[in-house]
């Protein structure tokens, strides 16, 4: 029988098959279902556990032995298939089905794979293991639902961070929940339950580079082209993830555009203004100044084609991160003065 995802933990409340499949290319996910299974298995007896990882020339035969063999203090026992590829292959195919048609009182056998395709849902082995017990497809979670995935998170974790700060440690993981668990692990040891903003966030996971974010910006107000693109080189080389480096070239055009319409209005008490730390009003200062007659529709729009060319989007888009590292630093050294 095939169940998702999301109703795993209601059907271990009331059963336990003898054979689990969880199948799908998302690492995470696919971990933290086997352990409810395992957990699940623990406190139904099955306390011993081999591990069988298919690599190679694996020999289909440990699975035959392995299941006739009886554990030590007789304590049932979980045998973890592994198959990485997602295809057993014919003789796995076959010791599979051979396992199915006779499966052991004292044995939960649970396979671990990679993505099933659809062929691979049609033949015998696969039909067999959804015949015999429970198989879950784990599926890659689309830009909404990883945004809701980690806002959960956060959320489990006793954070409290700002939906901004959200929004960005999502474009920043790109989709990587493992990354994503990581760096919410990471904000609870420095921050514990305090209010994050985007700022902390961002500092939090940029700060093990050679270069951060904030040195770019810094070098971008105080008009040091040379340095703008020396740091840029350096976090190019570091991998820096595009999407944190466009969100804060963005950040950065929305507030030097703001306080640029509030200095020209005679709002100096603006609240951009007032947003601004008090170290950073003097280079946001020379920065308007400077850019006191910039071409903001100009600027805009370079930003919002280099994040739509970032995602392959629009007319002579590409993907090709190095085209995208030379226009973001055109925007970068437009905006220091060069």
């Amino acid at each position: 029988m095939n169940i998702k995802l999301e109703q795993l933990s209601q059907h271990l409340q009331h059963n336990l098959a003898s054979v689990y499949c969880v199948s799908g290319d998302e690492t995470l996910q696919s971990m933290e279902a086997v352990d409810q299974i395992r957990l699940a298995a623990n406190q139904a007896g099955y306390l011993a556990r081999d591990i069988l990882t298919v690599e190679g020339k694996f020999d289909w035969s440990i699975l035959h032995r392995v299941s006739e063999s009886l554990s030590l203090f007789s304590e049932k026992q979980i045998i973890d298939l592994r198959i990485p590829s997602g295809k057993p292959g014919a003789a796995g195919s076959k010791a599979i089905q051979a396992y199915l048609a006779k499966i052991p009182d004292d044995k939960l056998l649970i396979i671990q794979m990679g993505k099933v395709d659809y062929r691979s849902k049609k033949t015998k082995w696969f039909k067999a293991i959804e015949a015999a017990g429970i198989s879950i497809q784990v599926w890659p979670l689309s830009p909404p639902q990883t945004l809701a995935w980690i806002a959960k998170r956060i959320k489990q974790a006793g954070l409290s961070v700002s939906q901004e700060a959200v929004q960005l440690l999502s474009q920043y993981v790109e989709g990587n929940l493992v990354a994503a668990s990581q760096e919410i692990q990471k904000l609870y040891t420095l921050f514990g339950s305090t209010q994050i903003t985007e700022q902390q966030l961002l500092k939090a996971i940029t700060d093990c580079s050679h270069y951060s974010l904030f040195d770019l910006v810094d070098a971008i107000l105080s008009a040091q082209p040379k340095r703008v693109r020396h740091i840029l080189d350096v976090l190019q080389q570091e991998n820096m993830p595009l999407p944190l480096l466009l969100w804060a070239m963005t950040d950065l055009g929305r507030k030097l555009y703001q306080a640029n319409f509030a200095l020209r209005a005679g709002k100096t008490d603006a609240a951009i203004i007032r947003s601004i730390p008090r170290n950073k009003q003097s280079l946001y200062k020379q920065a308007n100044q400077r850019l006191y007659h910039a071409d903001w529709l100009m600027i805009w729009t370079q930003l919002i084609e280099v994040d739509w060319k970032s995602k392959g989007v629009g007319e002579n888009a590409s993907k090709h991160p190095a085209r995208i590292w030379d226009e973001i630093a055109d925007i970068a050294l437009n905006l220091a003065g060069a």
